[in-house]
């Protein structure tokens, strides 16, 4: 589990070259049974707070990025 305070960012690079951007006062878990990048599948569990995701590569059949949330609130910019 990761949590940022008031004044804390954490950047994280994933084995696929996405990058998780963790903001001030938050709480992520990144769960070893739920991660398999062997399998390219990456799934996150937020509590709170504020991330910024950054997928650089198209996601093959088979493959997900999945972002378990209490509340959900999305945006999504750019489609190849």
């Amino acid at each position: 589990t990761l949590i940022t305070g008031k004044d804390g960012n954490v950047d994280i690079l994933l084995p696929n070259e996405s990058i998780v951007r963790i903001k001030p006062n938050s709480k992520l878990k990144i769960n070893v049974e739920l991660w398999e990048p062997s399998l390219n599948k990456t799934k996150l569990q937020m509590f709170g707070g504020r991330i910024f995701v950054q997928v650089n590569q198209k996601l093959a059949k088979g493959e997900e990025f999945k972002i378990h949330t209490t509340t959900q609130v999305a945006g999504v910019r750019g489609t190849s």
